[in-house]
């Protein structure tokens, strides 16, 4: 296996650094699981974000921050 430079993985990092990662979850798990408490107090304290999405539809339904 090859060893990234120096550079290459300074520059791969900051890539990585720059994006949000969205935890897609779909509308029926949503609904039914991340409005008890200790899961909202996780989802806050690890400052998730979510992509809720329609699993029929194939669409997001909504985004959150």
């Amino acid at each position: 296996m090859m060893k990234m430079r120096e550079g290459e993985d300074c520059l791969y990092s900051n890539k990585i650094r720059n994006r949000v990662l969205y935890l897609a979850v779909p509308s029926q798990i949503y609904n039914d699981f991340f409005h008890l408490r200790f899961i909202e107090e996780g989802v806050k304290e690890y400052q998730l974000f979510l992509a809720i999405y329609d699993i029929e539809k194939k669409s997001i339904l909504q985004w959150i921050k």
